[in-house]
């Protein structure tokens, strides 16, 4: 069976599933069923993404044309016979109800599968200033639903931007995407003081701003560090 041949060479790879999904493009999800032997006929472009990524051919996951050829079950081929026998105006009306049926559930498979592709991100109400610091209350987030991929999954909230004192890297409105992990030296994260947010540069014993117009500002105890900048969410990655 094709599910075991890719566990096989996942195997002999050291690969996951999440790797495999990264490598591939395939969803988690998808790939889960797939390996687990419960998706036992998947797209062919699913199965070429997955050859791609572990380096093998579809000939590999069986030795004939045979067995690679979609088997159809016995009432399947009743139902084919029984089609044979029909006259014209008979098969127009079964082709009519297999489109309107096989529309029908493909739709479905294609909504459950963008589903397993997208993730929620908690989006800050109030904006975090890159300029002379606005509030940041823990209070008042809301979740947005965005496509799942490897920049946003690194993510764990977002705050949109307010200011120019970023600039060039992150604009007026931008909505930057935040890791809890703490920023080392000279990376840019998300930081209050004095209750007011701020999208900063973590300088030596200042944090600091892109724009020059911006004075540094004294890096002390009072500055609690929130996480890690780790890029803009592109609006295309959300899903209205």
């Amino acid at each position: 069976m094709g599910f075991e041949i890719i566990n096989k060479l996942k195997k002999e790879k050291g690969i996951t599933n999440a790797q495999l999904a990264n490598m591939s493009g395939i969803t988690l999800s998808t790939l889960d069923k797939i390996t687990a032997g419960i998706n036992t006929n998947p797209k062919l472009d699913t199965l070429q993404a997955i050859c791609r990524a572990l380096g093998c051919r579809l000939d590999d996951f069986d030795d004939t044309p045979e067995k690679i050829a979609p088997a159809y079950t016995a009432e399947a081929l009743s139902i084919a016979k029984k089609y044979d026998a029909l006259d014209e105006w008979g098969r127009d009306a079964v082709k009519g109800l297999v489109n309107i049926e096989y529309t029908r559930c493909t739709a479905l498979e294609s909504e459950e599968e963008q589903e397993d592709n997208c993730i929620y991100l908690p989006l800050s109400e109030q904006p975090a200033s890159a300029g002379t610091g606005t509030y940041l209350g823990p209070e008042a987030f809301t979740p947005i639903k965005v496509i799942s991929n490897e920049k946003t999954r690194r993510a764990d909230f977002c705050v949109r931007v307010q200011g120019d004192s970023m600039e060039p890297i992150y604009f007026d409105g931008d909505i930057v995407m935040i890791s809890k992990e703490r920023p080392g030296y000279n990376g840019i994260g998300l930081v209050t003081l004095d209750g007011c947010g701020y999208i900063k540069r973590i300088g030596m014993g200042v944090l600091e701003s892109e724009n020059k117009k911006y004075a540094p500002i004294p890096l002390d105890e009072s500055v609690v560090v929130n996480g890690r900048a780790v890029g803009i969410l592109h609006p295309d990655w959300i899903i209205k």
